[in-house]
């Protein structure tokens, strides 16, 4: 798989976990503790948090279902998750005004960017990198033909 396949599937893994747990700092653990904590920060009345939250968990299965499959080949798999986040925007954006998809988006910004930096620079370690690589031909010893 290509590198790009990669970080796109952890970017989307991401979203996935964060979106569950993005509306604090608070290690929420109980779906009623999620239901709460995305009405309160997000001003959401009870039966909105509580559509929220299932469709958030119901998206996590999905996903984990999906990248779990050994049955599909990587293209498949990305156009599967591609699917499914277009399908999750589509109910968020039903289920949620702008401003609040502002405050869930900002939420899910600030929470997994120290993660994403951390992660990113794990994967960069393991790739061979621009430093490693060295020419197949040394420039300085080219003759160019006039």
């Amino acid at each position: 798989m290509s590198r790009h396949l990669y970080f796109s599937l952890f970017i989307l893994l991401l979203m996935v976990t964060g979106i569950s747990n993005s509306f604090s700092q608070e290690a929420v653990k109980t779906k009623k503790e999620r239901e709460e904590v995305a009405g309160r920060e997000l001003g959401l009345d009870k039966d909105k948090s509580v559509r929220l939250v299932e469709r958030q968990e119901k998206y996590r299965v999905q996903v984990a279902a999906v990248l779990q499959d050994t049955s599909l080949r990587p293209q498949q798999r990305s156009a599967r998750l591609k699917a499914l986040a277009r399908e999750q925007s589509a109910a968020l954006n039903i289920l949620l005004s702008p401003q609040q998809r502002e405050k869930m988006s900002a939420a899910i910004s600030s929470r997994n960017g120290a993660r994403t930096a951390a992660h990113r620079k794990e994967m960069e370690s393991r790739l061979p990198g621009k430093k490693d690589r060295r020419p197949a031909v040394d420039s300085t010893k080219v003759k160019l033909k006039n």
